[in-house]
Formats: structure tokens, sequence, C-alpha cells
């Protein structure tokens, strides 16, 4: 039973015995509502109808501009740097997520018509995707995130461990799994029609139903909610504790360029890519926080009438929007926070000559520094160093 059911059948209380018997499907049918795209928003809610009919398209529009952006600079990084393909298959994931989910939602709200329940392969696929889609973004930013505080906690060891060949083996063993965890779509999910609303929806059949929800509870919300959360706070702390060297100087005050000044570039520059996951971690915990709120709130909050839940799901449908705004901003948390993807970006813009993206190379860099008054270039070897100035 989805949202749009049940509150038909507040609507018509007054012919239910025990109106506390669809309480224990409530919250179920909102988890079903936040990955599921064959589950259109509730129109019912005027309010609700409205901020979704204008927000869901401004979603769209700026998912697909930032997503398609995020993909043309990522992949000049992508070849050389673990953490630029995770968010290279990240930002291709989001608009699939943008599409499969927000989309059909969007246009079930102008045509009234949920296009999934019209066909059982639509249906089984449809379902599939967004759950799919859903689950690989989110645990493509645990995965990133942890290969951070992997460089920020052991960074000798993450000199072994993070790795282009490693990452797009971990791509692929994440992506299986989570074929294998929702591969039981194709055979629980179909149409199904419910007398009580004479209405047809696509849906898990039986107790599966009540189910399915929260196993995607917690493989979408709580499990990476409370890792990113735990992994998040101990890497601030490591950042906030760490100091900047102070510069040696030779004789006469000009500068020195020593070992020391050589790790403290590269911990620099770990430490802006570091900032920018954060943020992109935090943004990731801030959107899906409501919907946390919202979920507990209907599993606890006695349902008393049609009005107070068309309130509800109101506040429900914001926080929805909210999670589908965290996968279409992440193009300006890079722009805000990444130094180097801004110049990547602007010479994309600006059509400027591509050679001048190669005075940078990713594992190679030079310095020149004096030795016995004589100066003197020293080049060397560096792995997985970040595209951060």
């Amino acid at each position: 039973m989805d949202l749009k059911s049940i509150f038909k059948i507040l609507e018509g209380r007054e012919n239910i015995t025990h109106l506390s018997d669809i309480q224990h499907i409530l919250a179920p049918a909102i988890l079903l509502n936040i990955s599921n795209s064959s589950v259109p928003a509730n129109t019912d809610s005027p309010t609700g109808a409205l901020i979704f009919l204008f927000g869901a398209p401004s979603l769209l529009f700026l998912g697909t501009l930032g997503n398609s952006l995020s993909l043309v600079v990522m992949k000049k990084f992508a070849s050389k740097l673990s953490t630029y393909i995770y968010l290279f298959v990240l930002a291709f994931v989001d608009l699939f997520v943008l599409y499969i989910g927000l989309l059909p939602k969007w246009i079930q709200t102008i045509l009234e018509e949920n296009i999934f329940s019209t066909s059982t392969i639509i249906c089984k696929a449809g379902n599939f995707g967004g759950y799919f889609g859903s689950h690989f973004s989110v645990w493509l930013i645990v995965v990133v995130i942890f290969e951070r505080f992997l460089t920020v906690q052991s960074p000798r060891r993450a000199v072994r461990i993070c790795k282009v060949r490693t990452a797009l083996y971990i791509i692929i063993v994440l992506a299986s799994l989570l074929i294998i965890l929702n591969s039981h779509i194709f055979w629980t999910v179909g149409i199904e029609y419910d007398e009580a609303s004479d209405t047809k929806s696509c849906q898990a059949s039986g107790n599966l139903s009540r189910i399915f929800p929260w196993v995607d509870g917690v493989v979408y919300f709580a499990g990476p909610f409370l890792v990113i959360t735990i992994l998040v706070v101990i890497m601030v702390f490591a950042v906030c504790r760490r100091q900047e060297p102070k510069p040696v100087c030779a004789h006469g005050g000009a500068r020195k360029f020593t070992v020391d000044d050589r790790r403290h570039l590269v911990s620099r520059k770990n430490k802006r890519l570091t900032l920018m996951l954060l943020a992109v971690s935090v943004t990731y915990l801030l959107t899906t926080l409501p919907m946390v709120i919202i979920l507990i709130y209907y599993t606890f909050q006695q349902v008393t009438s049609a009005e107070s839940f068309r309130k509800t799901e109101s506040i429900r449908i914001i926080a929805e929007l909210l999670m589908y705004t965290n996968h279409a901003i992440r193009f300006i948390l890079y722009l805000a926070v990444g130094k180097e993807f801004r110049k990547r970006f602007k010479m994309l813009v600006c059509l400027k000559d591509k050679s001048e993206s190669l005075r940078f190379d990713a594992r190679t860099r030079t310095f020149s520094f004096s030795q016995n008054g004589r100066q003197t270039r020293s080049t060397f070897i560096t792995t997985n160093i970040p595209l951060e100035n």
C-alpha cells in the first residue's frame, strides 16, 4: 500500500473500526517512497504538490548540468588518482538516480498517472534501478571517505592501497554486491491491486512490502549515515590537530626549500582534497537527516486524521527533495572547495590551450632550492597526490 492509498483510507476513516491498523504500514510506506522510483509523490497535499511541481524540474536541470560538467572535468583526473575515479563514477550514478527516481515522480505529478504501474517489466526495472542507484551512490561516498580517512591516518599504507587499479576493482565489487542485494526485486515486486483504494501500484507483494523498505533504510540510511559520521568526526579532529611546519630560512633571509617543505606541500594538497570530500560527506548527512527524522516521526506518531497526514506530507516532500538535492549539487561543492577543479573548469569554459594543463603533473614535482650558494633543481616522484593547488 502506497501513501496515496493510505490517504484515501484516512479520508474515509469513519468506516474503519481500527484506525491504528494502518499505523504499522505507514513508516514502511514512507521508506518505500524514498528509493523506489515507482512510488509517486503524494499529490493529495496541495502545498506539497506545488513544491514538488517546481522543485523537481529545478533539481533535474541543476543536477543534469552539474553532473555532466563534473564528468567532463573529472575525466581529466580519473586516470591519475583513485579518488577522482570514485567521484567520476559518482557523478554518473547521481545522474542515473535523478532520472530513474525524480523524473518519473515529477511526470506522475503532472500527468497524474504512474507509468511504473502500466507494465510489470517497467515496474520491476524501475524498482531495481531506483534502489540500486541510491545504494550505489551513497556507498561510493562511504568508500571515498574511507580512502581519505586512510590517507589522513596512515599515509604510507594509503600509498600502497589507494591506486587506480584498486579503485576499479572496488567499484566493480561494490556494484556486484548491490546488484545481488537488490536482485530479489525481479521476483518479489510486481503490480498489486488495492481493493480499499481501487488502485494499482508497483510494489512488493504481501508482507514483503513491509520488510524490504526497512532493509533499504538500513542500507541507504542507517549504515552509511553511521559510518560517514564516525569517519568525518575523526578526520575533522585529525585535520585540525595538524600544524603547518614553519619555513626554514637560509642566511640573508632567503627561503630554503627542504625535504620537510616537500612533505608539507604534499600534506597541504591532501588536506585540501580531504576538505572537499568532507564537504561532500557533510552535505549528504545534512540532506539525509530530515528524511530520517520524518521516518522516525511516522514510526512513532499516531495517525489521527487525513488533515494531519496532509500537513506532514508537505514536510515529507520537502525532505525528499532535499535528498535529491544531494545528488544534484556536488558540482557546486567541487567548485566551492576544489581549487584545481575550479582551474580545470575555467580552462574548459574559456577554451584555453590544453598545453597549459600539462604544466601540472600528478606524479612528478620539480623544485628549486639553494644549496652551497648554488641554485639546484630537484625532482622527486610522488604517488596518489591530489590535484589541488
